[in-house]
């Protein structure tokens, strides 16, 4: 069976370019507290969830609405 997801990459490295762009520390990940004590509602990235849910609620109507899928 297939399966999708979603990933934010919050625990790949940011580059320099994304650090000079967001303030964040190259080489460093992009979610210090990414599956960490830390990691918890308050320093979550709420314009990122929006932009990801978007996404995924994209994929999911053109998946759900794909004819050749629908015949399985």
């Amino acid at each position: 069976m297939a399966t999708a997801g979603i990933f934010s990459g919050a625990s790949d490295p940011i580059s320099a370019e994304q650090a000079s762009a967001s303030g964040a520390v190259a080489g460093r990940p992009g979610d210090a507290c990414y599956h960490q004590p830390c990691d918890n509602v308050a320093n979550a990235n709420l314009a990122l969830a929006r932009v990801l849910a978007a996404g995924l609620a994209d994929f999911t109507v053109r998946v759900a609405n794909n004819a050749e899928l629908l015949r399985h």
